[in-house]
């Protein structure tokens, strides 16, 4: 009977050992499984918040003109639209514009930048396009005169340094670079049709 008793109780205390184990077993996979969601979850979070929006850039206006003392200006307007499906509101803190040398399209142009939205401004998805006014001034006897002004357009680049923000969270800075091709800068003053707009393009 003692000896019965001892191994009933030691098949008792393996019993509980095993149970035990498979419990601690049991918990650590549901810990891991668990951490790999909350970790998937995050990572899904953070892509979308950190996922640029779309902008989309076009020329609206392009027009030459010479002034009095014979300087030669070629004038830009641009428009960024937030085409954002995300809800993100996005502010534009610097701008670059110049015109691609016809000659040589390592060698650009660079436009004075004279009109812009406020950098501290976040625009939302659906707002009213931004507007970007530039210049170039140059003389008229300039051997890009021709060039620019010929039938064949010229080719406009557009950089834009830009902040979205998601929820009220910001994004990191992203730098948004786009060509437009085939601008025409109209004389101004000529009773013509406006030029429709030029869609830029990565």
């Amino acid at each position: 009977c003692l000896l019965l008793a001892k191994v009933t109780y030691w098949h008792t205390d393996m019993a509980t050992a095993d149970e035990s184990k498979f419990w601690t077993v049991r918990h650590y996979i549901l810990a891991v499984l668990g951490g790999t969601f909350a970790a998937t979850a995050v990572v899904i979070v953070v892509s979308v918040v950190l996922s640029p929006a779309e902008i989309n850039f076009s020329i609206v206006h392009a027009s030459n003109r010479t002034s009095y003392d014979g300087t030669w200006y070629l004038n830009l307007t641009v428009t960024a639209a937030n085409a954002s499906r995300k809800r993100a509101a996005v502010r534009y803190l610097n701008f670059f514009i110049g015109l691609i040398d016809s000659k040589d399209s390592r060698n650009t142009i660079d436009a004075k930048v004279y009109a812009r939205p406020s950098a501290a401004q976040y625009l939302p998805p659906g707002a009213a396009p931004a507007i970007i006014d530039a210049s170039v001034a140059f003389s008229r006897f300039h051997r890009h005169h021709m060039d620019l002004v010929g039938n064949r357009g010229t080719t406009v680049v557009v950089e834009a340094q830009v902040q979205f923000r998601v929820g009220g969270i910001p994004t990191t800075l992203y730098n948004i670079k786009v060509s437009c091709p085939r601008v025409l800068f109209a004389v101004e003053g000529l009773h013509k049709s406006p030029a429709p707009p030029v869609h830029c393009g990565v």
